[in-house]
């Protein structure tokens, strides 16, 4: 299955049946892992199986590089596909830079397979035009051509250097070739690193303060640039450590993954919002004011919200409140506090355990309950992982700045998940676990209130019982009694006696996140004694 092709003068491809010793396909001349004359092999031809970039599962890959690599793979090939050779080579050699940072796992492996293997990025590197004529071969999107002899040269704009820092460019203005191993290289990407450094420090900040979408830009823009600058000097040492740095970051690592599963709720939300349903149960507390409005939505999920994998019984849940009693900040306080909030609070409640995960999870936990659903002889358990993002912007047409805030379900049974634990299932009797499910809400502050505020709920649920043991009307009536309950437990217990429960002093402790809680909300910093900012007006 490993086709054959060669590499005639000024680049150009000859026909796979050349008889001339050449490549096999999928190696790059330049490339640490050949050489032109064919003497030094990726592996045996048994070894260098065809991997399809389609059969790799993302799913199984690490963050980092992995991902990294894979993503570029897949733009490459989606260009090609509309016809954008060049663009496709730009990102194939964009890709090329991240092949040394794989690991040796075996997704890793895979995956560096699929690189030099894949049908379709073969056919990239053979149609795609070449940018010179010369001796050397460069690809449109890339500034370094490669030479025969392993070297590289750079034709694009000069990086801008140190003072006293040597230029690139010989005596005649043209570019000197960078090898791996320059010191001239080093000492010109020095400022370039430091401006590496402070743009990670922005993206530092962000997560500080759980802007999630804009730090994601932002760590884009740093891998991008240091993507562009290694192609430049590949063996610059420090920029192969700012790139390990980059990979194996805890916080940025909890990052990427956070903004993946972000970006997959507010689709979720937007999807759900605009399909039909049943009219709404209303839900009203006195004890709450006038102010105060509940609607809960319950259908069976269809089309694309059902899981193929998923529980038999797959639902989706829509909640709206108006005039929640408590500020935006505080809300979120006990959203993210999650271990100081108690089981009574919660009607039917049977167990519940908590676990934070601090600023290096950018403020996310892990809880894990247990509800009866009392008539019926039936508990549900629940693990639901929760993660914030704050949204200066609103993320869907009709809201307001606020707060995103995404309760998912592990994919794992038990065991280790990313930062978590996940414990194993109870296996009592009667007590079923809920399958992954995902909750999407976004909370802000009230437009009439400032001691309140409004939130959208969307969640995906699966349940593993049938309909005809569960009917969606029945558990749907269930699920509302709990509700009333439950919030005359919390009126008199949460609410009244916030300021008591420990939530404030939590507060003061991350000024980062809850000081932009109170910038979406208009909320002068705490400390502060400037009166709060009028509600915005709503579109």
């Amino acid at each position: 299955l490993v086709a054959r092709w060669t590499l005639g003068p000024g680049g150009q491809v000859s026909s796979p049946r050349a008889p001339a010793v050449g490549l096999d396909m999928g190696q790059v001349e330049g490339h640490a892992c050949c050489s032109c004359n064919g003497k030094k092999q990726i592996s045996s031809q048994n070894e260098l199986r065809t991997v399809p970039l389609h059969t790799i599962d993302t799913e199984e890959l690490s963050v980092g590089a992995e991902l990294e690599l894979n993503e570029a793979l897949q733009e490459a090939v989606s260009l090609a596909r509309k016809g954008q050779y060049a663009e496709a080579m730009g990102r194939l050699l964009d890709a090329e830079c991240l092949i040394d940072e794989l690991p040796s796992s075996p997704s890793g492996k895979r995956l560096r397979l699929s690189y030099y293997t894949d049908p379709e990025l073969q056919e990239i590197r053979i149609r795609s035009p070449k940018r010179s004529r010369g001796p050397g071969r460069s690809y449109p999107g890339s500034p370094v051509s490669f030479h025969m002899d392993g070297s590289m040269s750079d034709s694009s704009p000069r990086l801008p250097l140190a003072a006293g820092g040597r230029s690139g460019a010989g005596d005649d203005g043209s570019n000197a070739n960078l090898s791996d191993d320059s010191p001239r290289g080093l000492t010109d990407l020095r400022p370039l690193l430091d401006g590496l450094e402070s743009e990670l420090k922005c993206v530092q900040d962000l997560c500080r303060s759980a802007h999630i979408f804009e730090a994601q830009v932002a760590l884009r823009k740093v891998e991008d640039e240091l993507r562009s600058i290694r192609g430049r000097s590949p063996g610059a040492a420090d920029m192969v450590a700012f790139g390990q740095r980059l990979n194996s970051d805890p916080q940025l690592t909890k990052l990427r993954k956070i903004h993946d599963r972000m970006h997959k709720a507010v689709a979720m939300m937007a999807g759900s919002m605009d399909s039909p349903g049943p009219s709404p149960i209303v839900i009203l507390e006195p004890s709450f004011g006038e102010g105060f409005r509940m609607e809960l939505v319950m259908r069976a999920a269809s089309g694309a919200e059902r899981d193929a994998k998923g529980p038999v019984t797959q639902l989706i849940v829509i909640v709206k409140v108006q005039g929640w009693p408590l500020s935006l900040t505080n809300t979120i306080a006990i959203d993210c506090e999650s271990d100081l909030f108690r089981k009574e609070w919660i009607k039917d409640c049977k167990t519940r355990k908590a676990t934070c995960g601090g600023p290096s999870a950018i403020y996310s936990n892990m809880c894990t309950l247990t509800v009866a659903l009392s008539p019926l002889p039936i508990h549900l358990e629940e693990v639901q992982l929760r993660e914030f993002a704050v949204c200066d912007q609103p993320p869907l047409e009709n809201l307001r700045p606020g707060v995103l805030v995404l309760e998912t379900g592990p994919p794992v049974e038990s065991g280790a998940f990313e930062n978590w634990d996940v414990p194993k299932p109870s296996g009592k009797r009667g007590c079923y676990r809920l399958g992954a499910t995902t909750k999407v809400h976004y909370k802000m502050q009230s437009l009439s209130n400032p001691n309140c505020c409004d939130l959208m709920t969307v969640s995906s649920v699966g349940l593993p019982v049938p309909q005809w043991l569960l009917p969606i009307e029945t558990f749907k009536g269930i699920v509302a009694e709990k509700i009333r309950g439950s919030l005359k437990v919390l009126k008199g217990e949460l609410v009244d006696q916030f300021s008591n429960l420990g939530y404030e002093d939590r507060m003061r402790q991350l000024p980062e996140f809850y000081g932009a809680v109170r910038s979406v909300a208009g909320v002068p910093p705490a400390g502060s004694h400037e009166a709060p900012a009028p509600p915005k007006a709503e579109k």
